[in-house]
């Protein structure tokens, strides 16, 4: 039997939770493909979302049962059958891209089966399995460190998605050596930003005792490596991402892509946003504007939650010419959060730091009202205030 063409009007190729929900949401208005390699990263972003829907109250013994069980649903929730059920056609094996016989267009071929499709949408890339074993999923972690729990923990912080780790050691009280450098990890970043995470990574820290220890770390497939894989080599930068334009389109007219591949922060939520504006162009909205990043809430898998929007002090000073402001902020409800947020001369929110419970549900408020909305507006949404009166000593402020 000879090569199989099958075509679909997207093809998304990824193994993350941000693949699957846009193959989700694209089954609904068109033929959707999805190739997934492995499942670790998907195994991994189901842990993460685990650590944020925890409930603070129960014991650290059950908080395993608590996490072993949502793992559970959500392998079931995204599930082979779940997929298929929804729409979304899964082709479960790696495959590379390939130039079609007398023609300009690309194709992916997995096996003998060659997928075409108008677009194809690269979402994340590979991420081994913590500890880089194989056989050490998230769920297998979980039942090491409740059957025979280490008497600490190392977590070397070569990547951002570490953070998901140390946050579930602390969740389970379980000591643990953190070795990651924030500044190698959050380069240019609001130094609030570093010095709550550092000091919290400080706080929950500890001197490697003796006696044995678990290493858990996530290592992100090289984008060279990656895209060699493909047979797509030729789209690296000198700084080794892809090279995108504004409407995240590589040099290969067809092939989009977004999340790690793009280099930078390697957040979901970051990664979630490309993916639905990619869809939306691609399906809905062909001549869309430019994704605008300045408006997308992100945060950090921290103990305690750190979230951003916007420009941070720093680097709207350098950015604009007119007067910039920072201004303290605190939730309204006393000790769910405190940050700072930056604003111009038109007192219009350019940007916030928020550290706390309340911090990531803020941001997302704010994100709606971002460089349009007055301050006083979006921080009323928000359910958060200046902490200092604008007309206080307290406000830091850059003039022409």
């Amino acid at each position: 039997m000879g090569p199989v063409c099958w075509s679909y009007d997207l093809v998304i190729i990824g193994d993350s939770l941000a693949a699957v929900q846009g193959a989700i949401w694209a089954a609904t208005v068109c033929r959707v493909g999805l190739v997934i390699e492995s499942r670790g990263q998907l195994e991994f972003d189901y842990l993460n979302l685990a650590l944020t829907k925890l409930p603070t109250f129960l014991a650290p013994s059950q908080k395993h049962l608590w996490i072993q069980g949502y793992l559970s649903r959500c392998q079931d929730r995204y599930s082979l059958g779940a997929l298929a059920q929804a729409g979304v056609d899964v082709i479960p094996s790696p495959g590379y891209f390939q130039k079609i016989p007398r023609t300009q267009q690309v194709e992916f071929v997995v096996g003998g089966d060659h997928l075409q499709a108008p677009a194809f949408i690269l979402v994340d890339r590979p991420l081994a399995s913590p500890g880089n074993q194989p056989d050490r999923t998230p769920g297998t972690i979980l039942k090491t460190l409740a059957d025979s729990p280490p008497l600490w923990v190392d977590v070397p912080g070569t990547q951002l998605a570490d953070l998901v780790l140390l946050k579930l050691c602390r969740q389970l009280d379980i000591p643990l050596a953190w070795g990651g450098d924030l500044e190698q990890l959050l380069p240019d970043e609001d130094p609030l930003v570093l010095d709550w995470l550092g000091a919290d990574l400080e706080d929950r820290n500890c001197s490697p005792p003796a006696g044995p220890c678990l290493n858990l770390t996530t290592t992100l497939e090289g984008v060279p490596q990656g895209l060699a894989n493909l047979h797509l080599s030729g789209l690296t930068t000198v700084a080794g991402a892809i090279n995108v334009n504004s409407h995240l389109q590589t040099a290969e007219p067809q092939i989009y892509a977004c999340g790690s591949w793009l280099g930078g922060y390697d957040l979901p939520m970051i990664t979630v946003a490309e993916v639905k504006y990619l869809i939306q162009g691609l399906i809905a909205r062909p001549q869309q504007q430019p994704l605008n990043y300045k408006t997308l809430p992100w945060w950090l898998a921290s103990p305690v939650p750190i979230a951003r929007i916007g420009w941070h002090f720093q680097k709207a000073q350098r950015a604009f010419s007119q007067g910039i402001y920072a201004y303290p902020v605190q939730a309204e409800h006393f000790g769910l959060g405190y940050g700072q947020i930056v604003v111009n001369a038109n007192q219009r929110l350019l940007g916030a730091t928020l550290w706390g419970e309340g911090a990531i549900a803020a941001v997302r408020t704010l994100g709606l009202g971002i460089e349009t909305t007055s301050v006083q507006d979006c921080l009323a949404a928000a359910g958060w205030e200046i902490a200092v009166h604008p007309r206080q000593q307290g406000a830091s402020c850059t003039t022409d």
